[in-house]
């Protein structure tokens, strides 16, 4: 009989548990744009130095000219 008891107890909590609502507030969030421009800027004026310091590569002298496919066709 005890065992019923709990039984409806725990069934009464949860019934009552589903009632329950919950209010959420959204979530704002402030970013600044300016350090992602500046960062990328930075980012671009170092890689653009180090491509200007590199030669072009020579399609003739580039890996993997004049190899067959590794399709396993030709």
């Amino acid at each position: 009989m005890r065992r019923l008891g709990r039984l409806a107890a725990a069934l009464a909590l949860f019934a009552a548990a589903g009632c329950v609502r919950v209010k959420v507030e959204p979530i704002h969030i402030t970013m600044d744009v300016n350090v992602k421009v500046k960062v990328d800027r930075e980012l671009d004026s170092f890689f653009g130095d180090l491509d200007a310091k590199r030669p072009a590569p020579d399609a003739a002298t580039a890996p993997g000219a004049g190899k067959p496919a590794e399709n396993g066709k030709g």
